[in-house]
């Protein structure tokens, strides 16, 4: 196995490792904002301790998702770990939003080139003065998600913002 190779599995396990525990967290978010109805477009732009993301999603009237994810790893990780993908699902909750977009083929991680995988965000809108929050999981077959339903968020962004309206 090649150094590249084994870079990039390693740079995945840990990717994967972290979103596993951040997202099995508790949840420090506000109750009060998670069932107040928010709107059906969601944009995002900013970084987490471990990967810059920006985002546009939305919702139709009749339900179609429409948008487009884009991240890459923090540090030496970018180089390697860069997923990107339309995104195929999407619901709102709140001030949360969850979306599913499978990894175009030209960024998938050399171990995934054959699988058909895709990553789960959910984004947490904090609101003003407070820090937003994101989680993920994945990358994952993509007919490991049942759907988009928001879940737990415990990475705060860093820098940037996430806005749902």
């Amino acid at each position: 196995m090649g150094l590249r190779v084994r870079i990039a599995a390693t740079a995945l396990a840990v990717t994967a490792s972290a979103a596993l525990l951040a997202t099995s967290a508790i949840d420090g978010s506000s109750a009060a904002l998670a069932h107040e109805d928010r709107g059906t477009t969601a944009t995002g732009d900013g970084a987490t301790p471990l990967f810059t993301f920006k985002f546009h999603v939305h919702r139709d009237s009749d339900g179609r998702p429409s948008g487009y994810f884009t991240a890459a790893g923090v540090g030496p990780t970018g180089a390697l770990i860069a997923p990107q993908g339309p995104v195929t699902c999407v619901e709102f909750d709140g001030n949360k939003v969850g979306f599913l977009y499978p990894l175009e083929d030209k960024t998938r991680p050399a171990l995934l080139r054959d699988s058909g995988t895709a990553i789960m965000i959910t984004a947490q809108d904090n609101g003003d003065g407070h820090l937003d929050t994101m989680g993920f999981l994945g990358p994952l077959p993509t007919s490991a998600f049942p759907g988009c339903k928001p879940t737990l968020t415990t990475m705060p962004v860093t820098s940037g913002n996430i806005d749902i309206h």
